[in-house]
């Protein structure tokens, strides 16, 4: 753990005070490689788990066709798949919440570096609070969705999906739009290697997102064998490809430490360690 002694003055007087800082021992680069792992890890044991143990009820849909795998909502309907993801979610959120807080601070200091025009800073700001603003809307769907389970309400379920599939799309586009608005790509090479794979993920959610759309209608239309599977399919991907969008934040976070305060608690700062 490293300290860290910061001084503050009060303003009410001109005396100084200092405070010890606690840097946690390693950058936030290790919790996103963890928090990348964890929802693969989770979505796996739960799609294989209910294979193997719930197959006839997990691939079972209103059609009563012939499938041969379920969809992610179905797996997650059965209690113990049901208890893993939630808990695979409960430990995601603060993770996504700091890196939600250190992408904006990234953004502040990458236009800094890159212009000091006043109306291109005040267009970027604002296109950064909508494109964060989709990722919060990402991650609150994401726990409805997860605490709803399908079986238990599924119209509920359903439009927590669909807002989950489309604030993230959205998301994957305003930020492939910021990086190249503003260049971001061109500086460092870490960077460029992340917006390559950040297009590379958001082309996959493309190419998958229009005919995985059209297998869904296909079968609640027609009722045909494996036409649900192959939708199942489909969106293992793209929840795939999500995951590792988010992913490509240990390119662009890299350099990042928490640390936090001895005396308050709650509170936590981003100090940049290179």
């Amino acid at each position: 753990m490293v300290y860290k002694k910061k001084e503050e003055k009060d303003i009410g007087s001109n005396k100084m005070s200092s405070r010890t800082e606690y840097a946690l021992p390693f950058t936030i680069e290790t919790l996103i490689v963890v928090s990348e792992k964890l929802p693969l890890f989770g979505l796996a044991f739960c799609v294989i788990w209910s294979i193997i143990f719930d197959f006839e009820e997990a691939t079972k849909t209103h059609c009563e066709v012939e499938n041969f795998a379920p969809s992610i909502s179905s797996s997650l309907s059965f209690l113990t798949q049901k208890y893993v993801w939630q808990v695979v979610i409960a430990l995601l959120v603060v993770p996504r919440i700091i890196f939600l807080l250190s992408y904006k601070r990234f953004y502040e200091f990458r236009i800094s570096t890159i212009t000091q025009n006043s109306d291109f800073q005040s267009h970027f700001s604002w296109l950064v609070k909508v494109t964060l603003t989709f990722n919060v809307l990402e991650l609150i769907s994401l726990l409805g969705l997860t605490i709803v389970t399908s079986e238990e309400n599924f119209d509920v379920h359903k439009v927590c999906f669909v807002t989950f599939a489309l604030s993230s799309l959205l998301y994957f586009i305003l930020t492939c739009s910021l990086w190249k608005y503003c260049g971001i790509y061109q500086e460092i090479n870490g960077e460029k290697k992340s917006f390559d794979e950040k297009k590379f993920w958001l082309k996959l959610y493309f190419v998958l997102g229009i005919p995985m759309s059209i297998l869904y209608y296909w079968h609640n239309e027609y009722c045909q064998d494996y036409v649900y599977s192959f939708f199942c399919i489909c969106e293992y991907v793209i929840v795939y490809a999500i995951i590792k969008f988010h992913g490509t934040a240990k390119y662009d976070l890299a350099d990042i430490s928490i640390v936090l305060p001895s005396k308050k608690i709650g509170e936590f700062s981003l100090l940049h360690t290179s």
